[in-house]
C-alpha cells in the first residue's frame, strides 16, 4: 500500500472538513448578528463593517452562498472519505493477526469508515463552528466576510440560480423576499425582557431600564387609566368673584383650574391661576393708589378695571378617554399644552390629564412641596388602609405595588369591587380580589365612596412607605 496518495487524501479530507466548518460558522454568525449592532459599527467606522452590513442586508444571497459552500465541501468529504479512510480501515483490519481468519462481512470496513467520517463531520464540521459563531457572531463575521465575499463572486451564477429556485418554491406558501427581517424585529414584550436582562447584566442602569419599560407601557395605556377622575378635580365656576377664585387657587395650590358653567359636564375653558395673582395684585395696587389719592387731594379716585372671568379663561383642549397616553403626550408637546379635559363617548367630562401626569408614567412620580403621596389614602393599622372609591386601579397598583386589573372597562377600585361582586354593593360588604380584602365603608348617591383594604401576607413593599423620602400617607390613630 502506497502511503503518499493516502496521506494526501487525508490532508485534503481535513482541509475540506475545516472549510465546511468555516462556511457553517459564517452562516450562523451572520444570522446571529443584530442589524442595530451593525449600524452602530458602521457609524463608528469599524474596518470591514460596511462589507459585513452589505452581506447582512442581502441575507438570501448570503445564505445561498453559504449553503453552496457547505454542500460542495460535504460532497468532497464523502468522496475523500471513500478513497482515504476506507483503504486505511481495510489495511488496518488486515494487518491485525487473526482478523482475516474471522471472515468478517465485506461491508464492515465501509460501516466503520462511515461512522468515523460522520463523527468528524458533525463535531468538527458542524457543532464546533456553530458554537463559536453563536458565542462570538461579530468576531466570526468580520473574520470570514472577506474570503466569503470572494467565494460568492466566483460562484455568483450558481448562487443566483439557487436563490431564484428557492423563491420559486417558497412563493406558493406566501413567503416574500425580506420577510425574515420583519420577523426578527422584537415585540414590546421581548423588549421588556431585553431591558430586564440588560439591567441584570449591568449594561443598563436600573433607572434607564425602568424608563424604557415605562415608555413601552405608555403605548398601551389609555387616558381613562391615568386621568384624574372628575370627582377629584378642583374646579372654578363661571361667575365666581375674584376673591372666591383666589381662595380656591390658594387652597388647591394648582396652577391651572378647569372652569365650568352650570354643570361640571360643561367645561368652558382653563384658568391659569397666575393670571389671578396678577389681577389681584393690580386690584390691590389700584385700591392703595386710590386711598393715597383720596388722602392727598380728597377728590381723586382710581377705579380698578371690573373683573370678568371670561377675559381670563383660555380654550380647553378636549380629548376622548380612549385615547392612548402616548398620543396625548405627543399632542401636548406639539401644542404646548399643560392640561387636557377628558370626555367620554357622550361628551360628558370624566376627568383631566396634565402634562405632569403623563411624564410621571415615564420617569416616575414627580414631587413638589405641595404633593402628598397617596392623597386620600389613610393607614389605620400596620396592614390596613382606607382609600377613596374613585382611586384608579393604576394609582392603587402604584401605591401598593400590586398588579390588580379589571376584566371589564372599569378603571377605579370601586369599579373593580363592583365587578367582583357582580351587583350593586351594600355598605359593610367585604370581598377578596387577588388576596386583597376590600370592605365598603361608605356609599354616597349609590356610588362606593370609601373602602377599607387589607393587604395580604407577603404582599410587595409599598411604593411610598410611611416615613419615606417623600413624606407619608395620612395615618389615622
Amino acid at each position: 500500500m502506497s502511503f503518499g496518495p493516502l496521506l494526501l487524501g487525508l490532508a485534503l479530507l481535513f482541509a475540506f472538513l475545516i472549510l465546511n466548518g468555516l462556511f457553517v460558522a459564517f452562516e450562523f454568525a451572520i444570522i446571529a448578528l443584530r442589524k442595530s449592532r451593525l449600524e452602530e459599527l458602521v457609524k463608528n467606522g469599524k474596518s470591514g463593517a460596511e462589507r459585513v452590513q452589505k452581506l447582512h442586508q442581502q441575507m438570501d444571497r448570503t445564505i445561498a452562498g453559504a449553503q453552496l459552500g457547505i454542500t460542495l465541501a460535504s460532497l468532497a468529504l464523502g468522496w475523500l472519505g471513500d478513497h482515504s479512510i476506507l483503504p486505511l480501515i481495510q489495511s488496518a483490519m488486515s494487518s491485525i493477526p487473526g482478523v482475516a481468519d474471522l471472515h468478517l462481512p465485506a461491508g464492515l470496513g465501509v460501516a466503520i469508515s462511515f461512522i468515523i467520517l460522520s463523527l468528524l463531520h458533525v463535531v468538527v464540521g458542524e457543532q464546533v463552528p456553530k458554537t463559536f459563531a453563536l458565542r462570538a457572531p461579530e468576531k466570526m463575521s468580520f473574520l470570514l466576510s472577506g474570503p466569503f465575499r470572494i467565494f460568492c463572486m466566483i460562484t455568483a451564477p450558481l448562487v443566483w440560480m439557487m436563490n431564484v429556485f428557492t423563491w420559486i418554491l417558497l412563493k406558493p406558501f406566501g413567503m416574500t423576499k425580506g420577510s425574515h427581517e420583519e420577523n426578527q424585529l422584537p415585540s414590546p414584550a421581548e423588549f421588556q425582557i431585553l431591558f430586564e436582562e440588560s439591567a441584570k447584566a449591568g449594561t443598563l442602569g436600573k433607572q434607564e431600564s425602568d424608563f424604557l419599560k415605562r415608555a413601552l407601557e405608555l403605548k398601551a395605556v389609555t387616558l381613562k387609566e391615568v386621568m384624574i377622575p372628575r370627582t377629584r378635580v378642583d374646579y372654578v365656576e363661571d361667575g365666581m368673584n375674584l376673591v372666591d377664585m383666589m381662595a380656591v387657587a390658594s387652597r388647591t395650590k394648582h396652577s391651572k383650574l378647569p372652569v365650568y358653567r352650570n354643570s361640571r359636564d360643561n367645561v368652558i375653558g382653563i384658568l391659569n391661576t397666575r393670571d389671578l395673582h396678577d389681577l389681584f395684585y393690580a386690584h390691590l395696587r389700584a385700591r392703595a393708589q386710590s386711598g393715597s389719592a383720596q388722602g392727598g387731594q380728597g377728590n381723586a379716585q382710581i377705579t380698578p378695571k371690573p373683573f370678568r372671568l371670561s377675559d381670563y379663561v383660555r380654550k380647553a383642549y378636549f380629548v376622548p378617554d380612549t385615547m392612548l397616553a402616548s398620543t396625548l403626550l405627543e399632542q401636548m408637546k406639539e401644542r404646548k399644552l399643560q392640561m387636557a379635559v377628558v370626555i367620554d363617548e357622550f361628551g360628558a367630562t370624566v376627568g383631566i390629564v396634565t402634562l405632569e401626569d403623563l411624564l410621571e408614567q415615564l420617569v416616575g412620580e414627580i414631587w413638589d412641596e405641595y404633593d402628598s403621596p397617596g392623597a386620600g389614602i389613610e393607614q389605620v393599622s400596620e396592614n390596613a388602609w382606607h382609600i377613596p372609591g374613585d382611586l384608579t386601579i393604576f394609582e392603587f397598583n402604584k401605591f401598593f405595588g400590586s398588579e390588580l386589573s379589571c376584566e371589564t372597562h372599569c378603571v377605579t377600585v370601586a369599579g373593580l369591587v363592583i365587578e367582583a361582586l357582580d351587583r350593586q354593593p351594600d355598605g359593610g360588604e367585604s370581598i377578596q380580589v387577588n388576596g386583597y380584602t376590600f370592605t365598603i365603608l361608605e356609599i354616597k348617591n349609590r356610588a362606593v365612596f370609601r373602602l377599607a383594604v387589607q393587604r395580604p401576607d407577603g404582599a410587595p413593599p409599598l411604593a411610598f412607605p410611611p416615613g419615606g423620602e417623600h413624606g407619608q400617607a395620612d395615618v389615622v390613630s
